[in-house]
């Protein structure tokens, strides 16, 4: 089985002036959703491609980041629901859980993009957890406070599980 690793925002085009927004003091949230959006078509393109060509796909962030940080961030799940409306559900969502300062301590240069504020990625958490619940996602919640090879043992299992 071959796989395929991709991520959001991408390294195309629009994923670069994405990673230069998020490195600005503020951000237009309708804006950054519809640059998201936009990003995230390409990625699907290139997702499409690589599932054709028999890849498994595995991707870090993708809709359900979406959904979870453009919803913390004040814009109704509706809209961004539907300027995602293109992209196909994904087959399978981990989400790694992990409180905001846990993350924080964990990651080098956190607070230096936009969205890497501790209250703010609380709201992310909470929305991430509550979107879990609709079946639609296919989510997973894997408690990422454990140490890191009970981490890749649970996604590993969870995986493998999907596959069967």
């Amino acid at each position: 089985m071959r796989a395929a690793l991709t991520k959001e925002p991408t390294r195309g085009p629009v994923g670069r002036i994405i990673r230069r927004l998020l490195k600005q003091p503020s951000h237009d949230p309708p804006l950054l959703a519809l640059l998201f959006a936009a990003d995230r078509r390409l990625h699907v393109l290139s997702i499409q491609k690589q599932l054709s060509s028999g890849y498994v796909v595995v991707s870090c962030r993708y809709l359900l980041s979406s959904f979870a940080y453009q919803v913390a961030d004040g814009l109704p799940s509706r809209w961004v629901e539907e300027i995602n409306r293109f992209a196909p559900l994904p087959d399978l969502t981990i989400i790694l859980d992990v409180p905001p300062e846990v993350a924080a301590a964990r990651k080098p240069g956190f607070g230096e993009e936009v969205f890497e504020q501790t209250a703010f990625l609380r709201k992310v958490r909470e929305t991430y957890l509550r979107l879990a619940q609709d079946p639609r996602f296919n989510a997973v919640v894997i408690d990422a406070r454990q140490d890191i090879t009970e981490v890749q043992q649970a996604i590993r299992e969870t995986v493998i599980t999907y596959l069967r």
